[in-house]
């Protein structure tokens, strides 16, 4: 769904107003990680995205994760023949999802879209995700872990 004009603005008082809907822009937005693959891990390594929430039920939002290297280098997928998306659900449910390339390859992004059976978003709590990649000859290899909150909607709390 989109837009086609601002709708409304928000700023404490006396600064200036910020839009929080802008022309043409999209109401759902992704979900990003960053996650690391197993290596040497700076100390001051942190997400770049901590906190992560979406609602219950919802579907075509891209869940994004970013590959890097033991070093915190982005991972070059354009020649990996596996890509995956983890999912592990609150009840302990998981589920396997093929991911595509974001761009090009080269900065080590996949994306997975929510759909209605794969990953149904049907169960409030903490998600976990992870990616698991592989090209040619070299073994499955798999990223920490990332989290997202599913919170429920007013139609279903």
């Amino acid at each position: 769904m989109t837009l086609s004009k601002p709708f409304t603005y928000a700023s404490p008082y006396g600064l200036p107003q910020i839009p929080l809907g802008l022309r043409y822009t999209q109401i759902m937005s992704t979900i990003n990680f960053v996650l690391q693959l197993a290596g040497p891990v700076s100390p001051s390594f942190a997400p770049a995205y901590p906190v992560q929430i979406c609602r219950m039920d919802d579907t075509g939002l891209q869940v994004v994760v970013q590959v890097l290297d033991g070093n915190g280098n982005p991972v070059d997928l354009r020649s990996a023949s596996t890509k995956v998306i983890k999912f592990l659900l609150p009840g302990e449910e998981t589920f396997d999802v093929n991911a595509s390339l974001y761009t090009n390859g080269m900065d080590g992004k996949l994306y997975a879209t929510t759909t209605t059976t794969a990953p149904p978003l049907d169960q409030t709590g903490i998600w976990y995700v992870q990616a698991r990649v592989a090209s040619g000859a070299q073994n499955s290899l798999s990223t920490s872990w990332g989290q997202f909150k599913v919170m429920s909607n007013i139609d279903n709390s």
